[in-house]
């Protein structure tokens, strides 16, 4: 086993949440559950949110979302189900399990359902007397039939598919190559990578996704600082949708110590210094400067790589 625990991130995830349907499956069963039932459910999520992985982490959640809603009669129902749409799906950061009372219309009748509770905003006001006032906006969605993925290539890679994956296994060969420079090291990564990157089909990209993943979990970027001249100065997302991008001008030459791996879409650079995004999906490196600024640096385009 490539590493000391028996199971990788998303196999946690996918266990935790088959045992989430299970209580879902209780709660809808059990229809209105007196005091002694609910104290052992409560107890039975905590101990699921202690193991989750993914708590406090950039999400993306598949699955039927929840959604406030007034009855005809003029009865608050808190929450009934919405339409399942094919790719619908809900980002944000994910904060655990709630239980909630979802009404469903069909049936018109009310009951308790478990359901994934993601943050998606934050608002921050001032109120009559000047008082900031801060309120955080969450999205439900139900567990049943759901699926919660890592937004970034962090915590996103499964032992189990990974298991005989011959790029994995190349990166294992590197990375215990003791005589091999760690420059050298962080470069045929970079080579492997990239070729790879380049068949974009689905099933392969949610692939390169949990490679990547896998290569974070191995702390190679740690301790080192990538020396270039290439980069983006912007958020990740706003990168992929191609908006307010900015470069570097290439003039200055950067020492950047690098926070991880991550998978984006390739550039060109045009003539007057522009880009010209969404070429083939590559490995890049990320960091934060101190302003708080992120910082997206092609690991192709790095031309040194020196211990801190």
């Amino acid at each position: 086993m490539r590493t000391l625990s028996p199971e990788g991130p998303l196999d946690i995830c996918r266990r935790v949440n088959d045992e989430a349907e299970g209580i879902d499956d209780l709660l809808i069963e059990s229809q209105e559950l007196d005091e002694a039932d609910s104290g052992p459910i409560k107890e039975w999520i905590n101990e699921l949110e202690k193991q989750h992985p993914l708590i406090g982490q950039e999400v993306v959640v598949y699955g039927q979302v929840l959604t406030p809603s007034m009855g005809d009669n003029g009865v608050v129902h808190p929450l009934t189900t919405g339409v399942d749409k094919e790719g619908n799906a809900v980002e944000g950061k994910y904060c655990g399990y709630m239980v909630c009372t979802a009404y469903d219309p069909v049936l018109d009748e009310s009951g308790d359902i478990l359901a994934h509770m993601v943050k998606t905003s934050t608002e921050s006001y001032a109120d009559e007397f000047g008082n900031v006032i801060t309120k955080d906006s969450f999205t439900y969605v139900w567990v049943w039939g759901s699926e919660v993925i890592p937004k970034l290539p962090l915590l996103a890679h499964s032992l189990e598919d990974l298991k005989d994956d011959e790029p994995v296994d190349e990166f294992d060969r590197l990375t215990l190559e003791s005589a091999m420079p760690r420059a050298e090291v962080v470069r045929r990564i970079g080579s492997i990578a990239n070729r790879l990157f380049i068949n974009t089909e689905y099933d392969q990209a949610e692939m390169n996704q949990q490679r990547v993943s896998y290569l974070n979990s191995l702390g190679i970027l740690d301790g080192i600082v990538l020396v270039t001249r290439d980069v983006l100065v912007m958020d990740r997302d706003d990168y992929i949708k191609g908006d307010n991008i900015r470069y570097s001008d290439m003039s200055n030459v950067l020492h950047l110590k690098p926070q991880a791996f991550d998978i984006l879409p390739g550039y060109l650079r045009i003539p007057g210094g522009g880009i010209f995004p969404g070429g083939p999906p590559e490995l890049f490196a990320t960091c934060e400067l101190v302003d708080g600024r992120s910082v997206l640096i092609p690991i192709k385009a790095v031309e040194e790589i020196n211990d801190e």
